[in-house]
């Protein structure tokens, strides 16, 4: 079982960096509506960080270690990791497979993420040199801003777990939880 799911893994991978080569005309408007909301969004930014930043005080320090705890690549694969490896002790299939979801996932959508990074090369917040200081492929971490790991690790999991309940209202709690490292993150 545990070589017929590493191959899944890796063919699920596969599969994520080849879709958007059947893209047809819907997910051709979806990814253009994506970049064009974040090229809106990098217009407020300054405001929205400013705003985040403000509001730190008050968020439960808990929420807060989550955010930074949950999102971080060595927890995030633990958490994956833990849940294959029950669901393969257990022989629960549904378990298993959840776990290798969410390990491809993590796998196509990190290693898609560290790529931009370098490729964007947009600075951090706190190397102070502005929202709008790009220096691609420059081997700095001062510019690695964007996209965040934390955030697409989190979300990743949370789209993958939210994939396997039918109720509206379990998805967006799964999805709210998936949010707090990015919020944080901001």
């Amino acid at each position: 079982m545990f070589t017929y799911d590493m191959g899944n893994i890796f063919k699920s991978i596969g599969y994520s960096y080849s879709r958007p080569l059947h893209w047809q005309g819907k997910q051709w408007l979806n990814f253009r509506e994506v970049i064009a909301g974040t090229g809106v969004l990098s217009l407020i930014d300054d405001d929205t960080s400013r705003f985040f930043r403000d509001q730190q005080q008050n968020v439960p320090k808990l929420l807060r270690e989550y955010g930074e705890s949950y999102g971080n690549p060595e927890n995030n694969y633990l958490a994956t990791a833990g849940v294959y490896l029950t669901g393969l002790a257990l022989k629960n299939e549904k378990l298993r497979r959840t776990g290798v979801l969410l390990i491809a996932s993590a796998s196509s959508g990190g290693l898609l993420q560290q790529v931009l990074k370098s490729a964007v090369g947009r600075a951090r917040p706190l190397a102070g040199l502005g929202k709008d200081t790009f220096d691609p492929f420059n081997p700095s971490r001062n510019f690695h801003s964007f996209p965040s790991g934390h955030t697409m690790l989190a979300f990743t999991n949370a789209y993958a777990i939210a994939k396997k309940f039918k109720r509206p209202w379990i998805k967006a709690g799964i999805y709210s939880v998936g949010l707090i490292p990015g919020v944080s993150r901001i």
